[in-house]
């Protein structure tokens, strides 16, 4: 046996095994994608699911709380109710949400008299934010925590922060981890090659959320997938959620399950706003929360001025010229300004003209 056959019978299966480990990423814990490769396969998951809908109720008691969401890619319908059979009867919650606004129903029993809430400019609803008025808001990349973070889009604030990428195995999958940190925020977030790189397990931790010194630890498990025309949805949503008040030393805990059922994703073709299911009566009560000093109520599908006239047309059921709610008439301020300056330019000009007479 010459030297170049010993070579070759010795290292050709190493060279082999080096192959495989470099080209494939055999090896526990190996980082294979850089942080934005794992967050453009993310991306790439939450567009393939833009247009789903599915139920949900709670998994130790699925006759107390169930609601329904559909989200089409530009709108979105939350729907909550609690069944008869539960303390509270005939309780429901809708909510239509855009990036343009949102409209929200609550009616807590059958006398209550129905009150519609309404922002037209999004930006102006301090304290709420759209993923705040519906559950397993990580289905669709969004994080549920309130005060709320500067964005609460999974992808734009993992960017924002200093990511480390390692690959390894929680909870019995080969998981892509995610780990970032900025000013009092760190995330560590787990996605799941197999499932399309769908989010599986999410933690965040939120110091001096509050002026308290508040701070928050989030706890996210989605699990137990299905195939749903192709795309891999969760079926099982588990959150813990845990505040802490450092200068009162108080802690609140909470653990929340949902069990996600009827899933379907959306065929393309749907588009256009939603609308309540619930039938809401011509004059009922609403508010605009961007014109907060002026009255309003509910006609033929959207918000119009409470006057008399209005009032008269509804109960005539002649109302179908009403026009909708408006932005302030910032422009009605503007002319005042100028007509007030107009005045006292024409009063400083009378002045020195009488005087230099």
């Amino acid at each position: 046996m010459n030297r170049y056959t010993l070579f070759r019978r010795c290292f050709s299966p190493l060279f082999f095994l080096f192959f495989l480990t470099t080209s494939f990423g055999i090896g526990r814990g190996e980082v294979v994608l850089s942080p934005e490769e794992c967050l453009v396969n993310y991306e790439n998951y939450l567009k393939s699911s833009k247009r789903i809908s599915y139920a949900f109720h709670l998994k130790s008691s699925p006759k107390e709380y169930s609601g329904k969401v559909k989200y089409n890619g530009n709108y979105l319908h939350s729907r909550i109710t609690i069944k008869e059979d539960s303390e509270v009867e005939g309780y429901t919650r809708e909510v239509l949400s855009s990036e343009e606004g949102f409209q929200e129903l609550y009616i807590e029993d059958a006398s209550t008299s129905l009150t519609v809430n309404s922002y037209l400019d999004f930006s102006k609803a301090i304290g709420f934010t759209i993923e705040s008025f519906f559950p397993v808001q990580e289905l669709l990349g969004r994080i549920g925590i309130h005060p709320p973070l500067e964005t609460n889009f999974l992808p734009d604030l993992l960017r924002s922060m200093n990511l480390v990428v390692s690959k390894g195995e929680k909870s019995g999958f080969d998981l892509f981890l995610l780990s970032g940190n900025k000013e009092n925020i760190s995330i560590n977030a787990w996605f799941d090659p197999d499932q399309g790189f769908a989010l599986r397990f999410l933690d965040i931790s939120q110091k001096n959320a509050s002026k308290t010194g508040e701070t928050i630890m989030k706890s996210v498990v989605l699990g137990q997938f299905i195939d749903v025309k192709g795309v891999g949805v969760p079926t099982l949503y588990e959150q813990s959620l845990q505040q802490v008040n450092v200068n009162n030393m108080g802690v609140h805990e909470s653990q929340i399950a949902y069990v996600i059922y009827d899933i379907d994703i959306l065929d393309s073709r749907v588009s256009g706003p939603f609308k309540f299911e619930t039938i809401v009566p011509n004059g009922t009560k609403s508010v605009l929360y961007d014109s907060p000093n002026i009255q309003y109520v509910w006609c033929d599908g959207k918000i119009v001025p409470r006057t008399d006239e209005v009032m008269l047309a509804i109960a005539r059921g002649n109302h179908k010229f009403m026009p909708g709610p408006q932005e302030p008439r910032f422009w009605m301020i503007t002319i005042g300004i100028l007509l007030i300056v107009y005045a006292c330019s024409a009063k400083a000009y009378q002045y020195f003209k009488n005087k230099g007479q």
